[in-house]
């Protein structure tokens, strides 16, 4: 019985991948089989796209389409393949074939967007909504490939002659035109989404994001509060739900799964959180506001106690507080407790050494 199971669900799982044209005219021909079809046409595109499968996903959309040529989540669905498979293939240093990506998730989000977002509660599980935040996403990362493909040229002036020099000046000019038109774009769409009766948390951190790297500092720091303030809500709230959850199942099994959620959730906005922490301490320490920094990064160290790289961070900053104490202490706690293999371990030896000196000067009067 098991293994015919297993050859039924397979024989399901092959059906879509393996029509042919004569079979999308019999499914146009018949709505019950056309249905059937396109479910499961949807869920294996949904089921790869999940895995990371993103070529295998964007070929269930693809014969989605030939069954259903308006089809908005195969459209969709395709934008979000060709994103993703552009950020892959930037990440593995193919710049070019990741702007082809870029540029046809760009065309396919375009089309699909109206240029509205609707102010309302249920706003974010809104089609509008998706085109919207997928494109200014989508623009986001083609303005970081500008800077990537602008730092690949940056490192052919040295060798270049006086007029392969020009030509890559000319390029890089381009690229910085096209990047700020491209961040421009992103952000008045990440406003709109920010601007929202209730807005989506990840529009909020990629605006924070995105003013940081146009070096709007201050714009960045007002959003990535609003985020953490977001974060720190949720974080109380599942621990809440983790805490008491006969208040929200009453069968022990649910309770259980219940408290299994609360972990997950308590887990990422822990994990959002302390990253958003970092940023905002890094650029207080930018500014000489190391009594900021030290509380950020403090609370950082208290959400996620794991992360002991913070520590030699912190003792930097209570190194020019001249809390030298608290600084060795720190220290000194993640030389006992971080990987041997640590590169920061040489820099935080050397400054355990240097407060240890200053520490001892202070106390000596000298």
């Amino acid at each position: 019985m098991r293994i015919l199971s297993a050859v039924v669900a397979l024989w399901f799982v092959l059906i879509p991948a393996c029509q042919s044209d004569e079979d999308v005219d019999r499914f146009r021909q018949d709505p019950s089989v056309f249905k059937a079809d396109r479910d499961d046409l949807i869920e294996n595109a949904e089921r790869y796209y999940a895995r990371g499968a993103y070529h295998r996903a964007l070929a269930q959309y693809g014969k989605l389409l030939k069954l259903e040529p308006s089809s908005w989540i195969a459209r969709m669905g395709e934008g979000l393949c060709q994103y993703q498979l552009g950020k892959q293939l930037g990440g593995s240093g193919k710049l070019q074939d990741a702007l082809v990506r870029f540029l046809t998730a760009n065309k396919i989000f375009t089309d699909l967007w109206d240029g509205t977002v609707e102010r309302s509660t249920q706003s974010e599980g809104s089609r509008q909504f998706k085109v919207c935040m997928s494109l200014a996403q989508n623009e986001r990362a083609t303005g970081f490939l500008d800077t990537l493909r602008l730092n690949q040229l940056e490192e052919l002036l040295p060798s270049a002659s006086t007029e392969q020099a020009a030509e890559i000046q000319k390029e890089q000019a381009r690229l910085r035109r096209h990047r700020h038109e491209v961040y421009a774009s992103a952000k008045l769409k990440f406003r709109k989404l920010v601007a929202m009766e209730y807005p989506a948390p990840d529009a909020i951190l990629n605006l924070a994001d995105l003013e940081l790297v146009t070096l709007q500092d201050d714009q960045a720091i007002i959003h990535y509060h609003a985020y953490l303030d977001l974060c720190r809500t949720s974080i109380a709230r599942w621990c809440n739900v983790r805490d008491h959850p006969d208040q929200f199942e009453s069968g022990k099994n649910a309770q259980e799964r219940v408290i299994m959620e609360s972990k997950k959730k308590i887990a990422s906005g822990t994990r959002k959180a302390v990253l958003v922490l970092e940023k905002l301490a890094a650029m207080s320490f930018k500014k000489s506001a190391y009594a900021d920094a030290v509380k950020l990064l403090d609370e950082a160290l208290r959400l996620d106690p794991s992360k002991v790289g913070l520590r030699v961070n912190l003792a930097e900053c209570m190194g020019r507080l001249r809390q030298y104490q608290g600084a060795i202490r720190h220290l000194e706690t993640f030389l006992r407790d971080s990987s041997p293999f640590d590169a920061r371990k040489k820099k935080a030896v050397r400054m355990r050494a240097d407060y240890l000196a200053l520490l001892r000067k202070s106390e000596t009067g000298g």
